[in-house]
């Protein structure tokens, strides 16, 4: 029979939200393929946990393996599946909550009371997993700083396989064409950052796309009016993965100036399209020093300089990279170890 999986996640696109947790239905959408029936459970409110919980009580909706996404009050559900029935569960963690820079972790953990609760509930959701996986070695290192776990093993996000280098394609003739993939978040990606790297070399022939659209967005735009750059930048909004596929290939570079990323899926679609890489040491770059030229984090200057060198002596696109095509058969071994484990 085929195995039934549960995958619990805060984080999934809807319509109110097309973009939250792609990469979460990535991972659903792969292993679906490969023979997994998927069932999706992304309620956040106590009352929807308590009502799953004894939906997949019951015997004919029990789930053989339980994925969660993301450490939070979820994990009650596998928790109670796991007491009492011997569900098996993997956690992949995507949370940029646990990294200083981000600090909610911290400031959860510190509430009088309840954050010993929290603290106590995180730990133990951690500890009853039969496997911990994060998508990037250096959130693994914080969740061990943390003591939240001894030992986990990296699970990169799954990448398209539309995400690879056109044959066609070469260094693009005239004007450097940088991009950035973004959800418009300026704590997190620091894109303000850009556009006062930009205001530096903005006499230099090059454009620079913004892909992407959220919260910060039109501060962003008012300010590169206000620095005198938007002839230099546009706006797409948000394009289907198809559509940032083609452009990555078409693009000269790819910039990525956050101030603390989990792992960074763009980095990824740009790896395996085989498109040049300007980035902070964040996420996975660290992971990917030959293919990722690294700057200083929230340093305009270390961004410009890296930019004026690209523009004077361009990079050609690479042969894409490989790396992340096995994941969707890494994670489906996963789930058959469990299985086989019960």
């Amino acid at each position: 029979m085929p195995m039934k999986v549960l995958t619990i996640t805060p984080w999934y696109p809807s319509e109110k939200d097309s973009m939250s947790g792609l990469f979460v239905r990535n991972f659903v959408d792969e292993t679906a393929q490969k023979g997994a029936i998927q069932t999706i459970f992304s309620g956040t409110r106590f009352f929807d946990i308590l009502k799953a919980i004894f939906h997949y009580s019951k015997k004919r909706n029990r789930p053989d393996v339980i994925h969660l996404h993301v450490v939070t009050k979820q994990g009650l559900l596998p928790l109670f599946l796991n007491r009492f029935f011997n569900v098996p569960y993997i956690i992949t963690e995507h949370w940029a909550g646990y990294f200083h820079e981000n600090g909610f972790y911290k400031h959860l953990a510190n509430r009088p009371l309840v954050g010993w609760i929290y603290k106590s509930f995180t730990k133990k959701v951690f500890s009853k997993a039969a496997i911990v996986t994060a998508v990037s070695q250096m959130l693994i290192a914080r969740l061990k700083e943390l003591g939240l776990v001894r030992d986990a093993v990296v699970l990169y996000n799954i990448v398209p396989s539309f995400f690879a280098k056109s044959e066609a394609v070469s260094t693009p003739e005239g004007d450097t064409e940088f991009i950035n993939v973004t959800c418009f978040s300026n704590k997190a990606k620091n894109l303000t950052g850009i556009i006062d790297a930009i205001k530096i070399i903005k006499d230099k022939h090059f454009r620079f796309t913004f892909v992407g659209d959220g919260e910060d967005m039109d501060m962003v735009v008012k300010y590169a009016h206000s620095q005198g750059v938007y002839n230099k930048v546009r706006f797409t909004g948000v394009l289907e993965p198809t559509q940032v596929a083609q452009l990555m290939n078409k693009a000269s570079c790819l910039v990525m100036n956050s101030n603390y990323e989990t792992a960074c899926v763009v980095l990824q679609e740009a790896l395996a399209v085989g498109l040049p890489i300007i980035s902070t040491p964040v996420g996975i770059a660290p992971e990917f020093k030959e293919q990722i030229e690294t700057i200083e984090v929230n340093n305009p200057e270390s961004l410009a300089k890296a930019m004026a060198q690209f523009i004077d002596k361009p990079k050609d696109h690479y042969q894409g990279l490989d790396d992340f095509k096995q994941v969707p058969a890494k994670l489906y071994s996963m789930y058959e170890t469990l299985l086989s484990s019960r």
